[in-house]
């Protein structure tokens, strides 16, 4: 117990305490990255029937090649996945980004800051730029602990939905042919996975003081790639708009139709 008393006494005196500071709980927060409030799944499994006698088809070729089928069918629902906002700061008269960010907020190195929004952000449903609202957000204050929430942004929901045929075609007693095919995302539904979470703020001056503004949203990184090419094309305009924060990136997605087909012999 005294050793305790000591060490926290000792570290409230340093100045720069690294990583070890009172409210490290607060910061590192209680949501895991991979957290999700809700799963739902559902499977199950059809053994088709007789589709021989069903057809009138019923001799030994039909029953073959008709009877014995297996269906399995496998569906997970997800709900959206929790993600922190990341900052950065960039100079006013050049791309460079502000050196030792850590130290001049928090006053440690290994203390990042947090960005902290003044309203709820998670209405991107009505905002065609960015999945989430970008205006409430802002830089703390200098000097800051750094303690801005964690993972209180909210993607979109996913799915998994995939489909397994499978039939034994029997040679004799112990000996069958298995066919087996699997449909993953059969559909070939797109399904999204990342979100720029990135902050970029531009200092308006030589000093913080003077000013800042987001830099990297979707409508001003269009605005930034006008002013600098006049002659922009569509595409490029594009380009520099799903860049933006709060966009979902539109060439990273999960797994498209995949569709496997195998055959085993069993004995």
């Amino acid at each position: 117990m005294q050793f305790v008393h000591s060490w926290s006494k000792l570290l409230s005196g340093i100045e720069n305490p690294g990583p070890f500071f009172a409210q490290w709980k607060d910061y590192t927060g209680y949501i895991a990255n991979n957290h999700r409030v809700h799963v739902v799944g559902v499977n199950y499994t059809y053994d088709v029937p007789k589709l021989s006698s069903v057809l009138g088809w019923n001799n030994g070729i039909s029953r073959q090649l008709l009877d014995g089928w297996n269906i399995a069918h496998l569906m997970n629902f997800y709900s959206g996945q929790p993600l922190t906002p990341t900052m950065g700061l960039q100079y006013a008269n050049n791309n460079q980004g502000v050196a030792n960010i850590n130290s001049m907020f928090t006053g440690s190195p290994d203390i990042a800051p947090r960005i902290v929004p003044s309203s709820n952000v998670n209405n991107g449903a009505n905002n065609t730029a960015a999945m989430f609202e970008l205006s409430p957000f802002g830089l703390p204050g200098i000097p800051d602990l750094g303690m801005g929430s964690r993972n209180y942004l909210w993607s979109r929901g996913t799915f998994s939905n995939d489909i397994n045929i499978s039939k034994t075609f029997p040679i004799r007693e112990r000996l069958g042919l298995e066919l087996r095919a699997s449909f993953f995302n059969p559909f070939n539904q797109v399904r999204r996975q990342d979100v720029n979470t990135g902050f970029t703020y531009k200092m308006k001056g030589a000093n913080l003081a003077n000013g800042y503004y987001l830099y990297n949203s979707p409508q001003q990184l269009v605005t930034n790639l006008v002013e600098r090419l006049p002659n922009s094309t569509e595409a490029e305009k594009y380009n520099q708009f799903r860049s933006g924060v709060g966009h979902e990136n539109v060439t990273s997605v999960m797994d498209m139709r995949r569709i496997e087909i195998g055959i085993r012999v069993k004995f």
